[in-house]
């Protein structure tokens, strides 16, 4: 509330993790600054 960032509750937490993790890697190049410094 006091962000005002959408916040979600997943059902299944593990699930979720895994899909993020998958999302970033294809996406590795939008993302390589700033995992891999």
């Amino acid at each position: 509330q006091k962000t005002d960032l959408p916040v979600y509750i997943a059902e299944d937490p593990l699930r979720a993790v895994v899909r993020g993790t998958g999302i970033t890697l294809k996406n590795l190049p939008k993302y390589k600054s700033i995992l891999i410094k």
